[in-house]
């Protein structure tokens, strides 16, 4: 196949306003421990000066070339989801997951544990961790295809589509307030993509169905820790059944033999792709404090400098261990002629605010540490933007 490379067209999703939290000030918190005050995240869409792709938020009617922030503000408040952006977690997930999901169909998320629970393990089958509902993150489901304009009229092709450029940052405004000064939580945002052709009938549309989890870090995160969430500055314990700091779950501390049995609050790990175009070297750390190495692979594809020509050898990349490359693709467009057989890419965008993500957490032992417990000081009231391009190139 033959690239012509005087052809480039986008679509691009700018979130150009973002979501504030809110929360006691009182002391160090932690993610779980958030009130939220009503925000919304914003969504706007171009599809460039060709506009040969083109999409509409599904269930309206006409393709556009621009989606507009307050067309999307509109349909969230219609559909009254996302107007209570607060930490929340997936659990334990994958990069090529798709989210989880209850038996009504609705995204499966949590907002935090109770307290008081004088087990070894809570992990998110117990009854104590709160489901999260659709008012705490942002799903928007769009539908894209591509138009061809020739002498026999208007065709539609099928096209891969690409991430071209992922933004995620903290927002101008969280250092406009000289008192008042937020840190950048960018780090905590997760972008999910799910896509499926309309027309695949498949069981659960196994046959187009790709899923992808991205970060501006990328990598591992675990969705387990020790936490505190009586509040008490102390890190939630249990008595063993060797009977040894029998008092643990009266708060009364390890008075038998000197250790510490804490409490671990969910399972596992989350890993996503990156928003960069090559592959990065990382690591994280086990609930045992191990260090673990990784290569944390990218999910945007290069342009060419100085021009809007998507760089071919950035479409694919190969992971450790394997001699096949994975494409970067993100779904297709569907081919038809005839509006009858009309058809589209879904794709569904969700943004969340990961509560189990390590932010900058400084100590005077350590100032270059990360915690998933937050100074509120530095956290709450933190905004954050997030821009996406989706970009397809076109043969001669």
């Amino acid at each position: 196949m033959r690239i012509n490379k005087t052809k480039f067209v986008v679509t691009a999703l700018i979130t150009c306003s973002t979501a504030a939290l809110v929360g006691s000030i009182s002391s160090t918190i932690a993610w779980y421990q958030y009130s939220t005050r009503v925000s919304a995240v914003y969504l706007g869409a171009s599809a460039g000066a060709r506009g040969n792709l083109r999409l509409r938020i599904k269930g309206t009617n006409n393709w556009i070339n621009d989606l507009t922030y307050l067309d999307v503000a509109d349909y969230l408040r219609e559909q009254n989801k996302g107007q209570l952006i607060t930490p929340i977690t997936s659990g334990p997930m994958n990069a090529d997951d798709a989210i989880k999901t209850d038996n009504n169909g609705g995204m499966v998320f949590y907002q935090n544990p109770d307290g008081g629970v004088p087990a070894e393990r809570v992990d998110y089958n117990n009854l104590s961790w709160k489901p999260a509902d659709d008012s705490m993150y942002v799903s928007i489901p769009l539908e894209l295809r591509f138009e061809h304009e020739s002498t026999n009229g208007l065709t539609f092709l099928e096209k891969d589509v690409y991430i071209s450029d992922l933004l995620i940052q903290g927002d101008w405004k969280n250092s406009q307030d000289s008192e008042n000064k937020k840190e950048d939580l960018s780090e905590s945002i997760r972008v999910h993509i799910s896509s499926y052709q309309s027309n695949d009938q498949s069981q659960g549309h196994a046959d187009t169905a790709i899923n992808r989890l991205i970060s501006k870090n990328g990598g591992t995160i675990l969705t387990e820790g020790y936490l505190d969430l009586n509040g008490d500055g102390d890190l939630d314990e249990y008595a063993n059944n060797q009977g040894n700091h029998s008092g643990a779950n009266y708060h009364f501390g390890g008075e038998d033999d000197g250790n510490h049995y804490y409490t671990a609050y969910g399972e596992g790990t989350q890993t996503s792709y990156c928003n960069k175009s090559i592959i990065q070297n990382g690591s994280y750390k086990t609930l045992q404090d191990e260090t673990v190495n990784e290569k944390i692979y990218p999910m945007t594809v290069e342009t060419i400098e100085n021009t809007n020509i998507l760089e071919e050898e950035s479409f694919e990349y190969t992971k450790e261990g394997e001699t096949n490359p994975t494409s970067k693709c993100i779904g297709k467009t569907i081919a038809f002629d005839d509006m009858a057989n009309e058809a589209y890419l879904n794709v569904v965008m969700t943004i969340w605010v990961e509560g189990w993500e390590p932010l900058p957490s400084p100590t005077t032992s350590d100032p270059n540490a990360k915690s998933p417990i937050w100074n509120p000081s530095d956290y709450i009231g933190s905004m954050f933007d997030v821009g996406i391009t989706f970009a397809v190139q076109t043969e001669q």
